[in-house]
């Protein structure tokens, strides 16, 4: 493996680095993906994308690197000091290596999506971390695929990445605009439950195990007018004086929730 010292925030290649990581359109243009953190690199390697170099801190060891797993012999790699590769990472402890992988073919498309299944669509998401936080929650409770509409969001952010815990290169993923969206959603016949309070039912109530989608909206706007009243209107039942949740917890209540009910219906 070629390790390159890099000492000196002038040093083009940083530059270029850093720019990868701090800027969409960078990345985008690039076809390159940021990966910070050991766990994060090995779901990106278990999804199968390609890792075209590495990036370490000083002092990083050999032993270190063998928790990746595939042969690193031959590619190269970047050592940086701590200023500089702190100046990098999303963590500032606990983390001592990031990875540039190649971007990947898309995993789901719009004609994937089947008569049978569980889906989630978050229309209108800005920010990174809540994307990450759904992801990360849509691969453990099993969802088939998560629709995003009307992005606004890199799914392949390095804070989306960070707060998936590289769940986003496993859980299925489609970019779409809500109106697609909805056309081949009814076309497919599934239920659809809409995040909207005028005339809803609590989540309790609906029959969440299979052939259904849940739309999530933004926090302060919620759906849009394409999605209200286009299915069964649906709520989070709250005890409290709030009457809205953050939109990565209510999507991870909808989900567990959907999760509890195909786990009970199985024991029966």
């Amino acid at each position: 493996m070629f390790v390159k010292e890099i000492g000196s925030s002038q040093n083009s290649w940083y530059r270029s680095f850093r720019a990868l990581i701090e800027k969409n359109r960078k990345r985008k243009e690039a076809k390159k993906i940021i990966v910070e953190g050991f766990k994060e690199i090995e779901m990106a390697i278990k999804a199968d994308l390609t890792l075209d170099y590495l990036v370490i801190e000083n002092g990083t060891t050999q032993n270190q690197l063998t928790q990746i797993s595939i042969d690193i012999t031959k590619l190269d790699c970047y050592s940086l000091t701590p200023e500089l590769f702190r100046s990098l990472t999303v963590r500032q402890s606990g983390v001592s290596i990031l990875a540039c992988f190649s971007y990947p073919e898309s995993n789901f498309s719009l004609n994937d999506i089947s008569k049978k299944g569980s889906y989630i669509v978050v229309e209108g998401i800005e920010k990174p971390g809540n994307l990450g936080a759904i992801l990360r929650t849509a691969e453990s409770t099993g969802i088939t695929a998560v629709i995003i509409c009307d992005v606004k969001v890199d799914i392949y952010h390095p804070q989306v990445i960070r707060n998936s815990l590289g769940c986003s290169f496993l859980v299925k993923t489609i970019e779409a605009e809500s109106t697609e969206v909805l056309n081949i959603l009814k076309d497919k016949g599934l239920s659809i439950f809409t995040t909207y309070m005028e005339d809803s039912v609590s989540l309790f109530e609906c029959d969440l195990r299979s052939n259904c989608v849940i739309v999530l909206g933004t926090e302060h706007s919620g759906v849009s007018e394409i999605w209200r009243n286009q299915g069964q209107n649906i709520n989070i039942p709250m005890q409290g004086e709030i009457d809205s949740m953050n939109v990565s917890v209510a999507s991870s209540i909808f989900m567990y929730e959907s999760l509890r009910q195909r786990l009970s219906s199985s024991i029966k």
